[in-house]
């Protein structure tokens, strides 16, 4: 809750920002045009309601950045633009007191109606230090909100297409701002030579006399002194935490590699790694944004706290089971507790969203692919080692140009092989004829490349191809950087053994009748065979392919549309 009111606060106050620098933009055109568009912009942030909307939301911003800090475990495991937003969010206040004393505070109680021209004359001839301090407090005001902009869209699935739009806004609305200023400066300084102009500005915006600034810098100097008690006081009790906590029992977690490590309560799993130096992902830093940092309890789940709700949000997005639990927002009573990362340690957010209650391991209904190239190892002891990887690649690239068009899942490539998943995302149906359809192509593209390399290979190539259709468990499988997204059982042993057929049958593509089945195809104009397959009980149905006629038969059965069934109709 607290994340959320922060995030609408800082969208909130942003919109202010966004707007106060297109009012400075339009220094581009003139002085003039500055006041009148900041009348309209004060028409909304300068009424009553205004005022108290934009104090309200910042002290609100500011008191909640106060308690992020108090919560924050460890600064260590921060990145640089975390600390940069850090950095910046606690230096915004004391440096923008003083210009928000010198216009809503003294525009509200001492009758004066600041303009452009005056407060660019005070800055430029009465108080540079304090031009110079507002210039930065802009930029560093915009770039806070646009590093908290960036953490909240940056797990969005638009944001690889929003980014470089973002980045422009990003650049290009301050650099005009500042140009804008700088324009309309360069005219208040011209006009400063006109004794009569500095006159009736000075009478049109009604000054403070000595006295009355005398006085606001001395709530700008308690102000000041009040941020830094507040600041050292949060950074003191948050030292004090632990010992607070510690006498609250103890929290005792076992990793699935086996290490075990003891925390007080209060803490959330995802920090207590952190504490310990344990490899744990976060994308979103520990915000509950995302669910890398998601594990699932093997022991202790009766002791937790039930989820809250934004918790039980992105678990209910993920389909998680009842045992999965977000790191960062799990924080355990004191008790023993056996818990395993579910994602690699070095997930980041260019590969969050493909992470789904698939990559956990799931058993759904699949068609897999096997292809080798025959006779391969002859050709490579008759060819040097730089022939051998450029015909090999060229393989290679027509092998996995074939799965990825017809929307597989290129798996692996096993020697001289490869191994394509279809269906991983769902509708079977559909991605069994994506299958049959990428054979064809492999089939077509190894022919188009005997003809590119006709004079330089003593034989043409051949290639062996296996389908079929069935449940499988899929899911991330490895150990470190080997980890990706693979798939085991009967199913995928049976098309790699229907590939080993192809050889001794003579024959470019083997499909299994499940495949057919899958797909909805009734009938296939292709003499139907039984097998017996190694290591799988009973005989199989299989279509043998060898001319390229058969493969005219197939595809011209892929582009039939399925009959209706009578539930279906």
């Amino acid at each position: 809750m607290t994340r959320t009111i922060r995030l609408y606060t800082g969208w909130i106050l942003f919109t202010y920002v966004f707007m106060h620098l297109g009012n400075h933009m339009i220094g581009l055109w003139s002085l003039k045009a500055m006041d009148e568009a900041r009348y309209w912009i004060q028409l909304i942030w300068s009424n009553e309601l205004g005022r108290l909307v934009l104090s309200l939301t910042m002290l609100i911003h500011g008191g909640l950045a106060f308690y992020a800090l108090y919560q924050r475990r460890r600064f260590s495991n921060m990145r640089a633009n975390e600390w940069l937003q850090l950095i910046f969010g606690l230096s915004i206040p004391p440096l923008l007191i003083l210009h928000y004393i010198g216009t809503l505070i003294i525009e509200q109680f001492y009758d004066v109606n600041p303009n452009y021209a005056w407060m660019l004359l005070i800055y430029w001839k009465g108080d540079i230090p304090t031009g110079v301090r507002q210039l930065a407090v802009l930029v560093i005001a915009w770039t806070h909100g646009c590093l908290g902009i960036y953490f909240w869209l940056r797990l969005k699935k638009s944001w690889p297409k929003l980014r470089g739009y973002v980045l422009a806004i990003a650049l290009l609305w301050p650099t005009l701002a500042l140009l804008g200023i700088w324009d309309a400066s360069k005219q208040v300084l011209v006009l400063f030579e006109d004794s009569n102009w500095l006159r009736e500005i000075l009478t049109l915006t009604k000054q403070p006399t000595g006295s009355d600034y005398a006085y606001l810098a001395k709530w700008e100097y308690g102000f000041l002194i009040g941020y830094a008690i507040l600041l050292v006081l949060t950074l003191v009790l948050r030292q004090l935490r632990p010992v607070w906590e510690a006498r609250n029992g103890s929290i005792k977690i076992t990793y699935d590699s086996g290490r075990e490590v003891k925390a007080a309560p209060g803490v959330s799993l995802l920090e207590i790694s952190h504490r310990f130096l344990q490899p744990h992902a976060s994308v979103c830093g520990g915000r509950g944004r995302c669910s890398t940092c998601r594990v699932r309890i093997n022991k202790g789940i009766e002791n937790l706290p039930p989820p809250s709700v934004a918790e039980q949000k992105i678990l209910n997005k993920i389909d998680a089971e009842k045992d999965i639990r977000l790191a960062c927002q799990c924080k355990p009573f004191a008790g023993e507790y056996s818990i395993s990362c579910l994602l690699p340690a070095d997930t980041d957010n260019e590969n969050l969203h493909e992470r789904n209650s698939l990559h956990q391991g799931q058993e759904q209904e699949i068609t897999v692919l096997f292809a080798d190239l025959r006779g391969f190892t002859k050709l490579s002891e008759s060819k040097l080692p730089y022939d051998v990887v450029f015909v090999l690649n060229r393989f290679f690239a027509m092998m996995g140009t074939a799965v990825e068009k017809n929307g597989g899942h290129l798996d692996k490539f096993i020697g001289d092989g490869v191994m394509a998943l279809f269906g991983v995302n769902g509708q079977s149906r559909q991605c069994a004829r994506s299958a049959m359809k990428a054979a064809n192509d492999m089939v077509d593209g190894i022919h188009a490349l005997n003809k590119s390399l006709e004079g330089d290979l003593e034989h043409e190539l051949q290639i062996g191809i296996g389908l079929h259709s069935g449940h499988a468990i899929i899911g991330d499988m490895g150990y470190g950087n080997a980890t990706q997204l693979t798939a085991i059982g009967d199913t995928v042993n049976t098309a790699s053994r229907l590939e080993g057929l192809t050889k001794d049958l003579e024959a470019d593509l083997v499909i299994s009748q499940d495949v057919l089945t899958v797909a909805e195809i009734e009938e296939l104009n292709i003499p139907i065979q039984e097998t017996a397959i190694r290591g799988r009980k009973g005989r199989l149905c299989i279509h043998v392919l060898r001319r390229k006629q058969d493969f005219d038969t197939l595809l011209q059965a892929i582009k039939q549309k399925p009959k209706l069934t009578e539930q279906q109709q």
